[in-house]
């Protein structure tokens, strides 16, 4: 009798220990998953707003949103005034690393609507003979490359260089 109560209560103590050391992994597993620490900045933060302001910028001076729906591509889209009137924007990019910062290459859309204004001019190379001039709407397709940096703390900026 006293062996029979002996096992029993080594097999109750050993299905107990497994119980537990199965309970202990499900908890691991579950702050592996939380942990956004070891993940790319741009997996937790997959949106940032900015301000452009250039003569060949996306926008000219307005408005950006960029979206991230994976760590290394990027789709902004934009709205400002620039040149050719209000212009609004849509550019790819891609970003060469994970990384916080990182270079990147982008092709784009841009669109100016144009303004409803004629200017007067004067040719300076005609004995400044008078013409008018007056902006129409102009699509424009655009490569960039440059740089952007993104904090863990949400501080977000981006230099780049577009070529029509």
């Amino acid at each position: 009798m006293k062996k029979i109560t002996l096992i029993a209560l080594i097999g109750f103590l050993v299905a107990g220990v497994e119980v537990n050391a199965q309970t202990t992994y499900q908890n691991l597993s579950r702050e592996k998953i939380v942990n956004t620490e070891q993940l790319p900045i741009r997996d937790v933060r997959k949106t940032a707003v900015w301000f452009n302001m250039g003569w060949n910028g996306l926008t000219g001076f307005g408005a950006n949103l960029s979206y991230y729906p994976v760590p290394k591509i990027a789709i902004d889209v934009g709205i400002g005034l620039s040149a050719v009137g209000v212009k609004t924007s849509a550019r790819g990019r891609y970003l060469f690393k994970v990384k916080n910062f990182t270079p990147f290459v982008g092709l784009g859309f841009m669109y100016g609507f144009g303004t409803p204004y004629e200017f007067e001019q004067k040719d300076a190379f005609n004995n400044d003979a008078p013409f008018k001039m007056k902006v129409e709407e102009s699509p424009f397709i655009q490569l960039a490359v440059g740089f952007e940096y993104m904090a863990k703390k949400g501080f977000y900026t981006l230099f780049n260089r577009g070529m029509p």
